[in-house]
C-alpha cells in the first residue's frame, strides 16, 4: 500500500479493502475503506475513518479495539456468510441464503451470537 500511496497522483485516492488495516492504510496516506464491517456498525465505522482522516489516531484506535474482534469475525467463514448472518441476527435482513451462498455453521451461529452481545450489537 505505501509504494502504491507513493506512485499515484495527490488527487488519487487510495482506499483500504480491510476494515482491520484501515488505520496504517489512512496513515501511510490513504483516505478510507471499503468495509465489510461498515454493513454491522456503519456510525462507527464511519466515526474511525473520520477520525484516521483528520489524525486522531488515538480515538481511531479505541474503535478499532472495541470491534477488532468484529472485524475478524467477518472471515471465521468465507465472505459474507458472517456478515449476512450477523445482520440476520440484529433483525436487518432475513436469513435467506441463495447459492452460491450457503448457510452459516452452527458453531458460527453460536459465536457470532455471543461476539454481537459482548460488542452490544444484540441484547444480553
Amino acid at each position: 500500500v505505501a509504494s502504491i500511496i507513493d506512485r499515484v497522483p495527490a488527487d488519487f485516492l487510495v482506499l483500504s479493502g480491510d476494515d482491520a488495516v484501515t488505520l496504517p492504510v489512512v496513515a501511510l496516506g490513504g483516505h478510507g475503506i471499503i468495509s465489510v464491517v461498515g454493513n454491522q456498525i456503519p456510525g462507527p465505522m464511519s466515526q474511525l475513518a473520520a477520525l484516521a482522516n483528520a489524525g486522531d489516531f488515538a480515538g481511531a484506535r479505541a474503535i478499532q479495539r472495541k470491534y477488532q474482534r468484529l472485524f475478524e469475525a467477518n472471515f471465521w467463514e468465507p465472505n459474507p456468510i458472517p456478515v449476512k448472518a450477523s445482520l440476520a441476527m440484529m433483525g436487518l435482513c432475513e436469513a435467506v441464503w441463495r447459492l452460491p451462498m450457503i448457510p452459516p455453521s452452527e458453531g458460527l451461529k453460536v459465536k457470532l451470537e455471543a461476539l454481537l452481545k459482548e460488542v452490544g450489537l444484540l441484547a444480553s
